[in-house]
């Protein structure tokens, strides 16, 4: 593609579906080497691998979105995102003031410029979206490891993902006095820096995270250091037993019916709780029940 969406472009607001379908090799110049969602238009991407997309430009932040770029109305869910090489922002997905991306994994992506507030090797939250229940792992940025495997710039929303065995720093952000930064019920481990040091103000919070603490962020609430104990890293990051982020979550409104990465309940049947991360922990074995 001369410009946006290299494998598919969408810009219709008639709400079009994407799914089950194999996104690959796919060149576009700006935005969305494997998938551009136009601003305007309403969409989702589910359950598709999209792999091996790239985009070229890499002068200025705000483009890029190698596997997927999406904005405001636009869903990206239960989709394998791999392999991808940005030029500028967003190795994986890049949300341009909004669009979600959900139940998704989001790994072994790259992002090749790092200036100013380009960055995010997993994905880049430009002036708002959300990301959920996703586990972003193996992602990098190759000329400079400081801008994260999630960058946030102004605003956006990390919820419930895991963050995990990125090259370079875990999370960055820049959000000045009128944006806002919310990393809720999140795992952020196994980085050299789990934060980067890029501009955080008070708008900047972390709500029930587990991660190693910096002073790179203003707020943390119910935070805690201890490690996430997962099962078999890096080949398994569900969670263990006795893992502290079991039970340890805020639940939020969506999560009613709502399930995790795996496809069980998000909010777990006997506590009431969310668990921290995009997995939530499942004893194994049967269960008696005596009347």
């Amino acid at each position: 593609s001369g410009g946006y969406g290299g494998g598919i472009y969408i810009n219709s607001p008639g709400g079009v579906m994407i799914t089950h379908c194999a996104i690959a090799s796919n060149t576009a110049y700006r935005d969305g080497g494997g998938v551009n969602m136009n601003a305007g238009a309403t969409g989702a991407v589910h359950a598709c691998r999209i792999f091996k997309n790239k985009t070229v430009y890499n002068a200025a932040e705000g483009y890029g979105g190698a596997g997927v770029c999406l904005r405001t109305g636009c869903i990206v869910s239960d989709c394998v995102i791999s392999g991808n090489y940005a030029g500028a922002s967003g190795g994986g997905v890049l949300l341009l003031s909004g669009g979600e991306v959900t139940g998704s994994i989001l790994a072994d992506n790259i992002q090749v410029r790092s200036k100013d507030y380009r960055g995010g090797g997993g994905a880049c939250l430009y002036q708002g979206g959300i990301l959920r229940n996703c586990l972003v792992t193996g992602n990098s940025n190759e000329q400079f490891l400081g801008r994260g495997a999630v960058l946030i710039y102004q605003t956006g929303l990390v919820e419930n993902c895991t963050i995990v065995s990125n090259k370079g720093s875990g999370l960055e952000g820049f959000v000045p006095v009128n944006g806002s930064g919310v990393i809720r019920n999140t795992i952020i481990y196994h980085h050299n820096t789990e934060i980067g040091a890029m501009a955080f103000t008070s708008n900047f919070t972390f709500e029930a995270c587990c991660l190693r603490l910096t002073n790179n962020a203003s707020s943390y609430a119910d935070c805690f250091t201890n490690y996430p104990e997962f099962q078999n890293p890096p080949d398994n990051y569900r969670l263990e037993r006795g893992s502290p982020c079991i039970n340890e979550g805020v639940n939020q409104s969506w999560m009613a019916g709502a399930s995790d990465l795996d496809g069980h309940t998000r909010i777990d049947r006997w506590s009431g709780m969310v668990d921290v991360g995009c997995y939530e922990f499942k004893l194994k074995g049967s269960l008696l029940i005596l009347r």
